[in-house]
Formats: C-alpha cells, sequence, structure tokens
C-alpha cells in the first residue's frame, strides 16, 4: 500500500507557489487529472477510512509491545474500555474485533 506522486495525487510546493502552474496543468490534460483524482479517490476509500487506520494502530501496538523491555501493567478500573468498530468487510485480523463492548462513536 503506496500513495505515488502523479498516479494518486498532483504535488505542488508547500508555498503554493506553482499552483497556478498545477491547475493550468490539469486543466490542460482533464482525462488525466480526472484519472489521478478517481485513483486518489480510490487509495482513500481502500486505505484511508477509519476502519484501515484503527486496524494499522492495532497491529502497531501490537507489534510495538513485542519490544517492550518490560511487563505494561493491566487495565483497571481507571481505564475507559472503547469498543472496536463493527466491520465484517474489514480485512483487520486483530482478535479485538470480536469482543463485545459498549459502542463509542469517537471515529
Amino acid at each position: 500500500m503506496w500513495i505515488y506522486i502523479v498516479m494518486h495525487y498532483i504535488p505542488f510546493k508547500r508555498d503554493l507557489g506553482d499552483l497556478k502552474e498545477k491547475l493550468q496543468w490539469a486543466k490542460d490534460n482533464d482525462e488525466k487529472a480526472q484519472q489521478i483524482s478517481r485513483n486518489g479517490r480510490q487509495f482513500v476509500m481502500d486505505h484511508l477510512l477509519p476502519k484501515n487506520i484503527f486496524c494499522y494502530h492495532v497491529k502497531l501496538f501490537q507489534e510495538f509491545s513485542k519490544k517492550l523491555v518490560y511487563k505494561p501493567k493491566p487495565a483497571d478500573d481507571t481505564w475507559e474500555l472503547v469498543e472496536q468498530p463493527h466491520d465484517h468487510e474489514s480485512q483487520c485480523e486483530c482478535h479485538w474485533k470480536n469482543i463485545k463492548m459498549k459502542v463509542k462513536d469517537e471515529l
């Protein structure tokens, strides 16, 4: 999963100094600009929805926890339990997906 310049987006300078030039290119190359837009939109739908970001964080913390040199303390009653997303289409392979908890709407 990688995002590529001119495949998923049209880059421009941080100070917007070349923005007019990039907009003109998009006007002059409408079909190509439309394809880049579609590719970018599809990339977001495939990889950047909250369910995907959540799954990424679960996997990140699982891998990070393997590198800890101390044993973490278990959760106690001061911790707030936040339910995992109910997304049966997600490709997340984390075991937390099947735990029943109180619903939250943060995402």
